[in-house]
């Protein structure tokens, strides 16, 4: 890892920028997000008064904060951080944004010694919308209500590195190999991108786009493996019986659709989660503890 962090301000909020230290420099492996997320916890800590923590004992003491300072026209913020990425949202105006840049800036370098690259910090409304770990977020006008919600999308970008890296896969399978090899490799693929992915709005609508531009492609590549079979032929030998697109199968694998997942809502774990050595009366909100459960089984995918 070379030690650097993205953030976003924005008058409503805004988009990642990238601050870059020139004392850590841990590459790859698992200690350099760890050491990241311990040593820029102080971002966390400036921040706290508006943002939700164990400390408080109720999830409302952040957002009555924040509503306090905003009656009293003082501007507000909220940090979204994982490792050495993260946003700050601001309740305010361009002016408080632009002056908590500089102002970031200068914490940073007195309290990490890190420095901000002001050219990577952008600042921008959220109706815009920016990208976030891979996803793009912005407030959407709901039609029923007139409010700006914000939403999670999958950005354009991004199904499009999916395809790409589907087809090389495709491409680099010999047609001297069987079908069940060409779906080990892409099953892990397909699962992986769905279950990161399945939080998005709209997400059902691009899985299903994705399940049908791939059973077109292994199509092809089943014609050309059998010298330009016809389609008839190909699905009476490999595709599941009473099933329409998508359900490519061979030597007892089935190839893994998209669509499989449907759209989740984000769990809200509330303030504090459990970690294995938590008072056994403490309570949770409901679901919590299946928080490692969760864990350990997206691990073994």
């Amino acid at each position: 890892m070379s030690c650097s962090a993205s953030t976003a301000h924005s008058p409503q909020p805004t988009q990642p920028a990238q601050a870059e230290t020139a004392f850590c420099k841990i590459v790859g492996g698992l200690s350099s997000p760890l050491l990241a997320n311990v040593y820029l916890t102080a971002i966390d800590e400036r921040y706290r008064r508006w943002v939700p923590n164990p400390r408080d004992r109720t999830r409302e003491r952040a957002q009555q904060r924040l509503q306090s300072d905003y009656r009293r026209g003082r501007p507000g913020f909220y940090v979204v951080r994982y490792a050495d990425d993260f946003i700050v949202l601001v309740q305010g105006t361009q002016q408080d944004a632009d002056q908590e840049r500089l102002a970031l800036a200068q914490f940073l370098r007195e309290e990490l010694r890190m420095e901000l690259s002001m050219e990577k910090t952008k600042i921008t409304d959220v109706r815009e919308g920016f990208d976030f770990l891979g996803y793009r977020i912005a407030q959407v006008k709901m039609p029923s209500t007139g409010r700006h919600v914000g939403m999670l999308f999958i950005p354009k970008g991004k199904s499009q590195l999916l395809r790409d890296k589907i087809k090389v896969k495709v491409r680099a399978t010999p047609t001297g190999r069987t079908l069940a090899d060409l779906i080990d490799g892409l099953n892990p693929v397909i699962t992986g991108w769905r279950n990161y992915y399945r939080y998005a709005t709209r997400s059902g609508k691009e899985f299903g786009k994705h399940d049908w531009w791939l059973w077109w492609r292994l199509k092809a590549w089943l014609s050309k493996k059998h010298g330009g079979a016809s389609g008839r032929k190909l699905r009476r030998q490999y595709r599941e019986s009473g099933t329409q697109q998508g359900g490519w199968r061979s030597g007892g694998k089935k190839l893994a659709r998209f669509a499989d997942t449907r759209r989740l809502r984000y769990p809200d774990r509330g303030l504090r989660i459990p970690n294995g050595w938590n008072d056994p009366d403490e309570h949770f909100r409901k679901g919590a503890d299946k928080f490692w459960e969760a864990t350990r089984a997206l691990a073994s995918l």
